[in-house]
């Protein structure tokens, strides 16, 4: 590590690991043809992975506005991602499922996390990297406590 990123404060290493973490999700969708695949997806594929959705569902879960999922998913279903199909118990609803090329790309998508844990943790201590998940993880409950004014 460098002198400015030893001494650079944590918001500014989040960014950092953020981006590395981003760039190597990025390599890895190119290598697999999937490079039209926008980083503000990737939350939305592997959330439909686990299980197909409406768009209100996944607005909830992803905690994102209404007006962004909504371009994400056009994306998605103009790209061959996702297929959107009405909802057979409410006729106002679109339900949203992975095509083949959105399972692969979910796929494509954990494994790139996992071999970016696993070249992190080549590289440090595992008690490092437990104490850095829980620093991360109270570092994301922060944003989820009242702001005071």
């Amino acid at each position: 590590m460098d002198r400015g990123a030893a001494a650079a404060g944590l918001p500014v290493l989040l960014a950092g690991a953020h981006r590395s973490s981003v760039a190597a999700l990025r390599a890895a969708l190119g290598r697999a043809g999937m490079g039209d695949l926008p980083i503000s997806a990737y939350r939305v594929v592997t959330g439909l992975a686990r299980e197909a959705a409406g768009l209100g569902d996944l607005v909830n879960r992803l905690r994102v506005s209404k007006q962004a999922m909504s371009r994400v998913v056009e994306l998605l279903v103009q790209r061959g991602y996702c297929l959107r199909t009405p909802d057979p118990t409410d006729g106002r609803r679109s339900i949203l499922a992975l095509t083949d090329r959105g399972r692969h790309a979910a796929r494509e998508i954990v494994r790139a996390f996992d071999r970016f844990d696993h070249e992190l943790a080549a590289r440090v201590d595992v008690a490092d990297v437990a104490a850095a998940r829980r620093v991360l993880e109270a570092a994301i409950a922060l944003s989820q406590l009242p702001t005071r004014r």
